[in-house]
């Protein structure tokens, strides 16, 4: 049995830290927490399943920036994108805060 020694606003908290770390790594947001990084990675990765293709609410995160999306929000990006001309998608990805080039396809 595992203990929840963090609260929902903490760990919330360091969820939107990590989301926009920038150029930050994991490891660095979960020091200045005070945390240990891999409870951090499985918070972010539990919140990364509830955006999954699939799932009853499928859709791209707004407060996750593409190159910390997962495979799953990838594929939803790509399949929202492809029947977009050049124009429509750069417009697309202006809106979403990220470059056209490689930010959709590349492993994060």
């Amino acid at each position: 049995m595992t203990r929840n020694l963090h609260s929902t606003e903490f760990q919330d908290q360091a969820l939107s830290k990590a989301r926009q770390r920038g150029t930050r790594s994991v490891q660095d947001v979960a020091d200045e927490l005070n945390m240990p990084v891999g409870t951090l990675r499985k918070w972010i990765s539990k919140s990364n399943r509830k955006h999954e293709v699939g799932s009853p609410a499928a859709q791209l995160p707004d407060d996750l920036p593409a190159q910390s999306w997962g495979p799953a929000q990838r594929l939803l990006a790509l399949n929202q994108t492809h029947p977009m001309t050049p124009t429509q998608l750069h417009a697309w990805c202006r809106e979403k805060g990220n470059r056209p080039t490689n930010t959709i396809l590349a492993p994060g």
